[in-house]
């Protein structure tokens, strides 16, 4: 069954069409493009610090593109 969306913005994030940012994206050692490309404007980065996965961030992708 299908759950009429409160708003724009909540459709708009279930089409992807808004960044989603998962942990901390501040303040990293490193930030690399793991799928996708800055070109096509839709890719997910990894940030790291240190040996640890810090946070993720996609853009142009449904959320259900991400996998915890």
């Amino acid at each position: 069954m299908h759950t009429p969306f409160r708003n724009k913005d909540q459709q708009r994030r279930k089409e992807g069409k808004h960044p989603l940012a998962y942990g901390c994206l501040r303040g990293h050692d490193e930030m690399r493009i793991a799928e996708g490309g800055l070109e096509q404007r839709k890719f997910t980065a990894v940030h790291r610090t240190g040996d640890h996965l810090a946070g993720v961030l996609t853009v142009g992708k449904p959320p259900k593109s991400i996998s915890t």
